[in-house]
Order: structure tokens, then sequence, then C-alpha cells
């Protein structure tokens, strides 16, 4: 016997459940082409700030390490891999490359907002989009 789909009552207060438990807020920041400098690299491009969305943020952490197999020579880079929840109403303004800006933390205004690149293509649920985050330490945010 299959998995029955949701039903349409059941749908809504899955998607009612998400939304009343997203305490943040942050904004899609949609990538736009800038012009190719002498080496063919963008040198203009920017990220257009779309609409506020409430959102559920979750920071983790994690350590890659080099892959020579050689431990004393290893290197470490630590990584700030982040997810964000946001409503489904959201995947229209998601462009590739994207960035995510979070601006609000458990109803606090962030007074240095974080900007994340997006990583992979977002993951839809049945009640809301979950974006994988990385933050962005180059000083272009």
């Amino acid at each position: 016997m299959g998995i029955r789909p949701f039903s349409t009552g059941e749908l809504g207060r899955l998607q009612l459940t998400q939304a009343s438990a997203m305490q943040d807020e942050g904004q899609i920041l949609a990538y736009s082409a800038g012009t190719a400098d002498d080496y063919g690299l963008d040198s203009a491009k920017t990220y257009a700030a779309g609409q506020k969305w409430p959102c559920g943020f979750r920071a983790r952490a994690r350590r890659e390490g080099s892959t020579h197999g050689e431990s004393m020579n290893e290197t470490e880079v630590g990584e700030q891999l982040s997810e964000v929840r946001l409503p489904l109403e959201a995947e229209s303004e998601l462009t590739t490359p994207a960035r995510f800006k979070l601006l609000q933390r458990f109803g606090e205004i962030l007074t240095g907002a974080l900007t994340f690149e997006v990583v992979g293509l977002p993951e839809r649920g049945p009640s809301g989009l979950v974006l994988r985050l990385r933050l962005v330490t180059d000083g272009s945010a």
C-alpha cells in the first residue's frame, strides 16, 4: 500500500504551522551579471534585494580537511554552512546564483546583517523551501 497524498486541509495546516515557526526575517538577493573585464571575469555583478520574507534560520558549522594523505601536511578549513526555511511563495524570487541576507534573528534586528551564498538547488517540501547557505566572507556582501 502506497503513501496517500496530503488532503487540502492537511496541507493547509502544515503550511500554517511552518509559517508560525518562522521567527526570523531575510531577503533573497537576485544576481545580475555585470560586464566582463579584460580577463573575462564578471567585474560588475550585483545582487538586488527582493522583498522581506519570514524565515527560519539554522546555523551549522562544518570543518573540511584537504585530501592530503599525511596528517602533518593536511590543511583544515572552517566553513559555516547554514540552512534557511522560507515560505513556498519565495520560490518566485530565486535566481541562480542567488544570495540570502539575514536581517532579523528571533525578532531582533541584526546590527550587521549576514549575507550568504545559496549552495545548490532549493529543496521544496509540502510546506516550504529549504536553502543551504554558505557565509560570504570575500568582502562582496
